[in-house]
């Protein structure tokens, strides 16, 4: 399949934010069963797949900061038997512009005989299968899921698509929690501060003060590496340099202390104390010859391994901070699509009789073709199939985009700046002006979900 030629873009970054469906009143009418049917022959999300064994249970925990709760022993198959042995998790999220689109999903409610299109504060579709066999929860259990968002607005209420009545079924009001697991690992990467496993030697400089420390290094096991090694002072300070300081000479000292100096792994602090005298002072050690270049080579390696250890925690640190700071809730006891949703009400719109021009010489089946309105900085997403166009529907005070979709998953689009060139005041209020709005094709077909992105932000 040909890539598209698509028009100069920024590229979209691809994480989980707040979608909005734009939701209107559309008209007073009987709810009828809708479904799931995919725009796109070709495009998609693609389901993230996990495995788990059903007597166990799992926690399933992705990327971006969603976690996924499961209960042993909680499927049943068909004829409502127990479920054993691999069970197979398909799970994947809805969240901008183009997902929502690709995705085909319903975002239309039914409620006391008007019909409105959803606003999302995320939506997600979970499915479970074993020995290739799609398979249900058993009735009492329940899966958690905790699903990514970057919204911290509270008024949206959870739903669930019944995939036989074609309905948005309602379930909850908005549960809106803290990524903790989030928060408690970026805490203690904070504190998990690697340290070199070898000091930094240096070499012995006949023109200093050298002095001998006799360790114990069975109490001090982890200064091992230092027996035999000679000691110089490291300071400025002539009341610390025990050369300057003639009282030291000749003492048994009743208390030695010595540690390593983070952030200057070749000097240690010294403490000596025998009851009347206390001395603190800083001090390197000194090696030379073969002794100097056994401990340089054995520093080297730990320091490699000191610096592949502290980028690995810079790493986990930054794959982290990427995930979504706040997560949505949802208690699924069906396998299906889920959706936080509110319903928004343009009190600005302006009512249209819409027809579409794809260009002289592009003469798709109308059947075929589907619009859908982007708008809101791309966030908010309406679609209009054919029999809809009668009701189209914008807010002249929003970027507004098109995107037709054309039989073989090709577009034509219309970009914020034409639409912009629609005046509100152009059309009367209260009243289904007839408009043809003009398209412009987009060369080749659509190859992927992202193409689609990139699409969208260059319009």
């Amino acid at each position: 399949m040909n890539k598209p030629k698509l028009i100069p873009f920024v590229l979209l970054t691809v994480i989980l934010f707040i979608a909005h469906c734009t939701s209107v009143n559309t008209s007073t009418q009987t709810a009828e069963p809708r479904t799931i049917k995919r725009p796109f022959k070709e495009v998609s999300v693609p389901f993230i797949k996990s495995e788990m064994m059903a007597q166990l249970g799992d926690t399933i925990r992705l990327a971006n900061g969603t976690n996924i709760y499961i209960q042993a022993n909680s499927f049943v198959d068909g004829a409502g038997n127990d479920v054993l042995g691999a069970v197979a998790i398909d799970y994947r999220e809805f969240a901008n512009a183009a997902e929502i689109l690709v995705s085909g999903i319903p975002m239309k409610y039914d409620s006391a005989g008007i019909t409105q299109d959803f606003q999302s504060a995320g939506m997600m579709e979970i499915r479970a299968y074993h020995a290739g066999e799609e398979v249900d929860l058993k009735p009492g259990k329940e899966i958690i899921v905790e699903m990514a968002t970057y919204t911290d607005e509270r008024d949206y209420k959870s739903y669930h698509f019944d995939d036989n009545e074609g309905q948005w079924v309602y379930r909850t009001s908005d549960r809106l929690i803290d990524n903790r697991y989030r928060d408690e690992l970026i805490a203690k990467l904070e504190q998990k501060k690697p340290e070199i496993a070898a000091y930094k030697p240096t070499a012995y400089d006949p023109s200093n003060y050298t002095f001998d420390l006799n360790i114990n290094y069975h109490r001090f096991p982890e200064l091992k590496d230092l027996n035999g090694v000679m000691w110089q002072y490291a300071g400025t300070d002539d009341k610390t340099d025990p050369a300057k300081n003639s009282s030291l000479k000749n003492r048994q000292w009743a208390k030695i202390s010595i540690n390593r100096i983070k952030g200057n792994e070749g000097t240690f602090s010294l403490r000596l104390a025998d009851g009347k005298v206390r001395f603190s002072t800083v001090v390197k050690p000194v090696v030379r010859g073969k002794s100097l270049k056994v401990a340089t080579a054995k520093f080297n390696a730990a320091f490699a391994a000191y610096e592949k250890k502290k980028e690995l925690i810079r790493q986990e640190k930054a794959r982290l901070e990427q995930q979504a700071r706040l997560l949505r809730v949802f208690t699924v006891s069906q396998m299906g699509v889920y959706n936080y949703d509110r319903q928004l009400k343009l009190e600005d719109r302006i009512d249209l009789v819409a027809n579409f021009d794809f260009g002289d010489d592009a003469h798709p089946d109308l059947n075929s073709v589907t619009i859908f309105l982007i708008t809101g900085e791309d966030k908010s997403v309406i679609k209009y199939p054919p029999s809809h166009w009668k009701l189209f529907t914008f807010s002249p005070n929003q970027k507004n985009k098109l995107i037709a979709v054309l039989p073989g998953d090709k577009v034509a689009v219309m970009s914020s700046t034409e639409f912009a060139k629609l005046k509100g005041e152009d059309f009367r209020k209260n009243h289904r002006t007839p408009h043809t709005f003009n398209l412009t094709r987009v060369n080749g077909s659509m190859a992927s979900k992202d193409d689609l992105d990139k699409l969208i932000a260059s319009l």
